[in-house]
């Protein structure tokens, strides 16, 4: 039973990153070159030696996303898929005690 929250809980964390991804894909044409280069590098960078930052740019990408499309149902997604991964992550640890 403890593998079914173990799959769970990273069914839901991967399909709120898959989520998030989906908000920046749609927000990046509308996004300036200092941001769309953020992502550039972030997906670029392979080297755990340098990090790069992309606060800034997902902060950017989620407003523009916002503004730009303001009846998306994603924000929803992301948010539900977040607390599901939370609380599956909880109930594995509750269930294994």
């Amino acid at each position: 039973m403890e593998q079914f929250f173990t799959i769970v809980t990273l069914a839901l964390f991967a399909a709120a990153m898959v989520t998030m991804h989906m908000i920046v894909r749609d927000s990046l044409p509308y996004l300036d070159e200092q941001d769309r280069a953020s992502f550039r590098a972030w997906a670029n960078n392979r080297s755990c030696w340098r990090p790069v930052n992309i606060n800034r740019a997902l902060r950017n990408a989620w407003s523009e996303h916002r503004r730009v499309f303001p009846k998306s149902r994603k924000y929803l997604l992301f948010a539900c898929f977040v607390m599901g991964t939370f609380v599956a992550l909880m109930a594995g640890a509750l269930y294994s005690h």
